[in-house]
């Protein structure tokens, strides 16, 4: 047993050590569940090969900014092994399957998207990004979904060009692709409490002159 003095030192240490905050640690935990379902489920190394060219996609465009490494991770799991013959697919046909993904709105507001497999009931793991976010991911792999299918795949991988292919009107091989534009409009509602607080003070100082 402890003695008296040693007792009281450890409810002192207790008290003033800092404590962590408490969404901190649950970030913590669920990376380490995270870890653990990829060291089981997503080891291929053709996984791990998308999963670094989704990453560097992220990296130099912009518009995938909004996804995060789990996401990738799930979404890499998802393009090379969720097919009728649950054999893994080659690295090229899932890299086009990623954006054919991105681009038809897997990862927008109704969409089944993917299930987070380390949490407990139906989360969809895209919900961890805004409407304005999940727009965002959209059109930009709808550009890069059409670049890629005239043959500018090197653009894509990075080896020629520079990022602005996803922003700005491109030519290939004769044919036009013109950046998709958002669908999104954040609502303002801001200006319309504003206008609606502007009309029920006019609507009282009316009243009041009247009376």
């Amino acid at each position: 047993m402890m003695a008296g003095h040693n007792v009281a030192d450890m409810v002192v240490i207790l008290k003033t050590l800092p404590t962590m905050d408490g969404k901190t640690m649950q970030g913590h935990l669920a990376a380490i569940r995270h870890a653990r379902w990829f060291e089981e489920n997503a080891s291929h190394s053709s996984i791990k090969v998308l999963i670094r060219l989704v990453r560097d996609l992220k990296n130099r465009f912009q518009g995938l900014e909004p996804l995060t490494p789990w996401i990738i991770d799930l979404l890499a799991h998802y393009a090379i092994m969720n097919n009728p013959s649950r054999q893994p697919l080659p690295i090229n046909v899932a890299f086009r399957r990623c954006l054919q993904l991105l681009a038809a709105g897997f990862f927008l507001p109704g969409s089944v998207g993917i299930t987070d497999p380390c949490e407990q009931g139906t989360v969809r793991v895209h919900t961890v990004m805004t409407l304005e976010q999940q727009d965002q991911v959209c059109f930009t792999a709808q550009t890069l979904l059409r670049v890629l299918s005239h043959g500018g795949y090197r653009q894509i991988l990075g080896l020629e060009g520079t990022s602005n292919i996803a922003v700005e009107m491109s030519v290939w091989e004769g044919v036009v692709v013109t950046p998709s534009d958002k669908a999104y409009e954040k609502p303002e509602k801001k200006e319309e409490d504003e206008d609606a607080e502007e009309g029920a003070e006019e609507e009282g100082m009316e009243t009041s002159e009247a009376q």
